[in-house]
């Protein structure tokens, strides 16, 4: 991984790379098919295995994705939250203070 990727970026261009394989074997597809399907019939086969087996990676990489991202958010508030409670705290007691000094 890249100095400052993070993995939800990392994913993101894993994801934009299987996309684009996927648009290249359906191209091929369709290239085969205009010149004689018949006549690649085989290959026309196998390219479809091969956009199965890509769109099910596509489906892994997607959950992957929001697995990710929902563990950052996770673990963002896991590190913070008591320095936001501690904050809150601060403020009500500063506001108090200042009302009882008016």
């Amino acid at each position: 991984m890249a100095e400052g990727t993070t993995d939800t970026q990392t994913a993101t261009e894993d994801e934009a790379a299987i996309k684009a394989d996927i648009a290249n074997m359906q191209a091929a597809i369709t290239d085969l098919k205009a010149k004689g399907e018949n006549l690649f019939t085989a290959e026309i086969n196998n390219i479809e295995e091969k956009i199965k087996t890509k769109e099910a990676q596509l489906k892994t990489e997607t959950v992957e994705t929001v697995q990710i991202a929902e563990t950052e958010v996770t673990s963002w508030w896991d590190k913070h939250k008591s320095d936001i409670f501690n904050y809150a705290k601060i403020a009500v007691l500063v506001y108090i203070a200042m009302r009882l000094t008016m």
